[in-house]
């Protein structure tokens, strides 16, 4: 019943194309996982996940994900030290968690 058990795994795979036994690279671990995820946690909106493809991080695609009122704020996403002009509006709170998987191949 452990909602990330390897079994689990083994079946979000297997719409992936991957068989039991196959390695899972950084890719694949990383959309299984965010299947997992979402499939644990699909009645309970607290936490979304988000894979970066590619290794990018796109910041339109953040806003879009994390909420309808984080778009009307542009600025949500900048640093909390960055120095703002007075007169932008205050950054919006996102309505849920964000668990952001960046997927990479190193070596």
């Amino acid at each position: 019943s452990c909602a990330y058990s390897i079994h689990r795994m083994v079946a979000a795979g297997l719409p992936l194309k991957m068989l039991p036994g196959e390695w899972y690279g950084p890719t694949t671990a990383a959309h299984v996982i965010a299947a997992l995820t979402s499939g644990h946690l699909e009645h309970s909106k607290q936490l979304t996940t988000h894979v970066a493809s590619h290794g990018a991080l796109c910041k339109h695609a953040l806003h879009s994900l994390m909420g309808p009122d984080v778009l009307t704020s542009p600025d949500s996403l900048s640093h909390p030290l960055q120095i703002t002009n007075a007169q932008s509006p205050p950054p919006t709170r996102w309505n849920t968690a964000l668990l952001l998987i960046l997927p990479l191949r190193l070596g």
